[in-house]
């Protein structure tokens, strides 16, 4: 829910997708373990998966962001 406001507001949809993720993985960490696939209810394959995806989400976002706006050779003195 809060990612969902959090999207709204700041017009990101990708704070949507991330929502609808975090609320899909309590489901498929429990359809995980009932189907004896990973244990502990599947949560820490279920909210790792989420967090790995966010993570990685994030990393290329930062790395287009400097390959974009790259540092300057020099700095200045102050």
């Amino acid at each position: 829910m809060i990612f969902s406001l959090v999207a709204y507001a700041t017009s990101t949809g990708r704070y949507a997708v991330y929502g609808l993720m975090v609320t899909i993985a309590p489901l498929l960490g429990e359809w995980l373990w009932q189907n004896d696939l990973a244990s502990h209810h599947g949560f820490p394959v279920a909210f790792g998966s989420v967090a790995l995806i966010i993570l990685i989400t994030g990393l290329a976002r930062l790395t287009a962001l400097l390959r974009r706006y790259p540092l300057p050779n020099h700095t200045a003195t102050v």
